[in-house]
């Protein structure tokens, strides 16, 4: 196979992979690297689309072997980063995303990718400069400003924490994560009513979220409403039958009401 055969078939992998095809593209990685196996970007997108497809540990292999003949593509850096990011790998996450830094790139998500990296790792303080770059270079991104919000609320940054959630719901008024973290922020900050109001948001746009009736159901025994709490607890488990923390909280709300032997027994 010709280097423009090589070239033709590379674009019509990227192409497949792009429009979802993952069975195509690999496909079509195979026969350029049957001829050429050291060829970094086919090696490159068979690794996308393997990290695509679930296998981020086969997808850190083969992009690790691209970015060996090309050791100054940004893009591979990256990408080789996202892949121990899935593999749940912060740390090489962190080095890779920063090594794309260094090769130039500078885009809004990969400074919010490295910024996740970090906050997993619990170094917040740079986790948050990162996100608020990110937040700067693409300010209606969704995920940066929940991402950041994240970091603030696990730095006790409750009030900053609150607005980059609020800039969610600006951006997406519907977004149930931005609202249950917010719920969880406010309980854990003691505002037990904007608590139950941000819970009671997310359950309206998504009713069958157990966490979030479970969560409720704790805001509600904080506040020593205890028959609105078991109401939650038991709606949690209906949805979810195996809910540990949800048959512990209801045995605790019932035992706290009397009820010993349902206590006991949950």
């Amino acid at each position: 196979m010709n280097s423009n055969r090589i070239t033709e078939k590379l674009r019509e992998a990227f192409g497949r992979f792009n429009a979802q095809d993952l069975n195509g593209a690999e496909r079509l990685c195979g026969e350029i690297l049957q001829h050429a196996p050291r060829h970094p970007d086919a090696l490159h997108l068979q690794g996308m689309v393997r990290l695509a497809g679930g296998n981020a540990r086969e997808a850190i292999v083969l992009i690790s072997r691209a970015l060996e003949g090309n050791s100054r593509n940004a893009a591979m850096a990256e990408n080789l980063g996202l892949a121990h990011l899935a593999a749940k790998e912060p740390g090489e996450a962190e080095h890779y995303f920063r090594k794309a830094l260094q090769l130039g790139a500078s885009h809004g998500l990969l400074h919010m990718r490295l910024g996740l990296a970090l906050s997993l790792q619990g170094k917040l303080d740079e986790a948050i400069a990162f996100l608020k770059t990110a937040a700067q270079v693409n300010p209606d991104d969704v995920d940066t400003h929940l991402n950041l919000g994240n970091a603030l609320a696990e730095a006790g940054q409750v009030e900053n924490a609150a607005a980059a959630y609020r800039k969610v719901l600006a951006l997406r008024p519907a977004h149930v994560d931005a609202y249950y973290n917010l719920g969880t922020l406010f309980w854990r900050a003691g505002q037990l009513d904007d608590a139950v109001g941000s819970f009671q948001n997310a359950l309206r746009h998504a009713p069958g979220y157990a966490d979030a009736h479970h969560n409720l159901g704790r805001v509600y025994a904080d506040q020593g409403r205890l028959d609105d709490a078991i109401a939650c607890y038991r709606r949690a488990l209906e949805l979810e039958p195996g809910q540990v923390h949800s048959l512990n909280s209801l045995g605790t709300a019932l035992l706290a009401g009397g009820q010993r032997e349902a206590a006991a027994e949950l």
